[in-house]
């Protein structure tokens, strides 16, 4: 005798494509114009100052070179430590509105996830499972919150570095400008 058992699969909640994420987190950062704009200037800005010294440095080299006068260098030495310190100030004032930025939206995040929680019929919180329920509400959010506050700021920051930088790179010359760029698809991955 034997029996064959059917095993019903357990329901589970949906989950978001990235494109969908995406769209989410664009919607959200369109309603906080302020935040999200300062965000992304202080972001450029701190990028475009640390890529300064290393294109003043240059100028040095090309100044000891062509015997210029040493007042003329002592200057683009200042410049250089000014851009560096005021790079590390706006890196600094950066991270911290991408924080900021991302505590808002882990905060609209959570309110909207208990929204969806209590919306759903009990009979579908049965189905799924309260486990899953509560994993999704604490957990997902409690890893989204991590990256937020670690990895994005770190991600985006490196991604608007690598733009200037590689612009900078044509800046000097447009065949180093072609070699850094090449980099970029390897930068995306």
């Amino acid at each position: 005798m034997s029996t064959t058992e059917t095993r019903v699969a357990p329901a589970t909640l949906r989950t978001a494509t990235g494109r969908e994420a995406t769209r989410w987190v664009g919607a959200h950062c369109r309603e906080a114009p302020g935040l999200t704009t300062a965000t992304v200037l202080t972001t450029v800005a701190g990028a475009a100052l640390q890529v300064l010294p290393v294109l003043l440095l240059g100028r040095v080299v090309d100044g000891v070179v062509e015997g210029r006068p040493q007042s003329v260098l002592v200057t683009i030495g200042a410049l250089m430590v000014a851009a560096a310190l005021l790079g590390a100030a706006a890196t600094a004032v950066s991270t911290y509105l991408v924080g900021r930025l991302g505590a808002d939206l882990l905060a609209r995040l959570r309110e909207g996830a208990v929204r969806a929680v209590l919306g759903m019929p009990s009979a579908r919180i049965e189905q799924v499972g309260r486990g899953d329920v509560l994993s999704r509400v604490g957990d997902d959010v409690a890893v989204l919150s991590k990256g937020i506050r670690t990895a994005v700021p770190t991600v985006f920051s490196a991604g608007v570095l690598v733009v200037i930088a590689t612009l900078g790179m044509f800046g000097l010359d447009w065949r180093l400008g072609l070699a850094g760029a090449g980099a970029l698809p390897a930068y995306a991955l």
